[in-house]
């Protein structure tokens, strides 16, 4: 079995926690938005479209709250890793079978700067999905016990701020509309 640095746990934990509970806030709050980014994606019959929407971010939270407690991180972190390897599989297949044109579901704070009739789905989103998968599975290991000092308390905040500062950038990178022009 791996183990883990208390340091890159706590940082992988963190992260998570914040770029979970983001994301099932986004889409709790715009449920009809998130119900049609669903339908998009062509994988599921209409009668399942409004009980995922709802379980989704149900999901993503109570993923990202297990996480933050010791006894049941590993559990969230499985959550987590599973809802972010769905998410991969959703948008790789939809890129393979050439439907491109659809919104990505992901509901991030860049999302309304995108018009609905430009946005499109691109491998950049499989691959940002991919990435949140591999640190949420990180959470899932185990943690070597060692002192923390005031030193590894810095690590692991600014490890955190960078983890989100990253996720925003990518976040409006994406939400910037395509143009086949380019």
């Amino acid at each position: 079995m791996f183990t883990s640095d208390p340091t890159a746990h706590a940082i992988a934990v963190g992260a998570m926690s914040i770029y979970f509970l983001a994301a099932a806030i986004a889409k709790f709050s715009n449920q009809a938005a998130f119900a049609d980014a669903l339908r998009g994606y062509s994988l599921l019959p209409d009668s399942l479209i409004a009980p995922l929407s709802i379980l989704f971010p149900a999901a993503e939270a109570g993923g990202a709250l297990l996480v933050l407690y010791g006894p049941t991180c590993a559990l969230g972190g499985i959550v987590l890793t599973a809802l972010a390897l769905c998410f991969t599989a959703a948008i790789a297949f939809n890129l393979l079978r050439g439907n491109t044109s659809i919104d990505c579901g992901c509901f991030g704070p860049f999302a309304a700067v995108q018009p609905a009739d430009a946005q499109r789905i691109t491998w950049w989103h499989a691959a940002r999905a991919l990435a949140v998968a591999a640190i949420a599975a990180a959470t899932t290991m185990s943690v070597t016990v060692r002192h923390l000092t005031l030193l590894d308390d810095c690590v692991v905040l600014f490890g955190i701020a960078t983890l989100t500062v990253i996720s925003l950038t990518v976040d409006a990178v994406l939400a910037v509309p395509y143009s086949s022009s380019r």
